[in-house]
């Protein structure tokens, strides 16, 4: 499981504007029967929501390899070759801006940048790995304060060994162990290892409130036009894709940060 596989997947005809709901303040309430007295009849309650204006851009990703002719005629593991090394790039790096893009400079913008997100944090000292599992509890606390239930805990590789290697005072693994089959969970959530998290941070979150929207998938398409390609029989392969990114309701993850 990656975080791709977390995250909403859809599509776009350009870019656009939506509301981020930043929180909600709920007032239901039960109300009698009104008898027409403007005096004394109860009005209906209102719930109420704050928002933010969040720009969905459209951003191009691209890459390219420089390969022989004869390498793209006769080899076809070649071609095959190429395809899942884009599709692995590709990934990476839409992993990368979905969780550290600025929001400046040509980036979008990503989660650890957006406005709304809660923050926790665990300490470093004494047992580090049972500390994080506390401070992930404690974020199913806060979700949960906000109408939210996490998908998911994104933890950096570092991270998930400690919490994999946690054992009781007999020595004994306390989850799944070396032998152990089936996804690694941490209070029944997945726990998703993510190179694009630093190590020392942690996302607990509902990620189906984070989504990347085509405006055209991966393509991958040969050149033997540039300069002098076509004399030397060199083929130059690219692969593009635009897509934009939306964090819906930031306020359904806590980014937990190492003190």
């Amino acid at each position: 499981i990656t975080l791709l596989d977390l995250i909403s997947r859809g599509s776009t005809k350009g870019d656009f504007e939506y509301l981020q709901i930043l929180s909600v303040t709920r007032n239901t309430g039960i109300i009698p029967e009104n008898t027409g007295d403007d005096a004394t009849d109860t009005q209906k309650p209102q719930s109420t929501f704050s928002t933010a204006l969040a720009d969905a851009k459209v951003y191009g990703y691209a890459d390219g390899y420089t390969v022989t002719n004869q390498l793209l005629e006769d080899d076809s593991a070649m071609a095959s070759f190429l395809q899942n090394e884009f599709d692995y790039s590709f990934q990476l790096k839409l992993a990368d801006m979905l969780l550290n893009g600025t929001g400046t400079n040509g980036q979008p913008k990503g989660l650890l940048n957006t406005t709304g997100v809660q923050a926790g944090n665990w300490t470093k000292a004494d047992d580090e790995a049972r500390n994080l599992v506390v401070a992930i509890r404690q974020s199913l606390t806060k979700l949960r304060a906000v109408g939210a239930t996490a998908s998911a805990i994104l933890v950096n590789p570092e991270d998930a060994e400690k919490i994999d290697l946690m054992t009781d005072v007999n020595k004994r693994f306390m989850g799944n162990g070396p032998f152990g089959t089936g996804p690694t969970t941490v209070w029944g959530r997945p726990l998703v290892e993510c190179d694009q998290i630093e190590a020392g941070k942690a996302i607990v979150g509902d990620f189906r409130q984070m989504a990347l929207l085509d405006r055209s998938g991966l393509t991958v398409e040969a050149f033997n036009q540039h300069k002098d390609y076509a004399s030397r029989n060199l083929t130059y392969v690219r692969a593009e894709l635009r897509a934009a990114q939306v964090i819906w309701r930031p306020a359904n993850f806590v980014v937990l940060e190492a003190k």
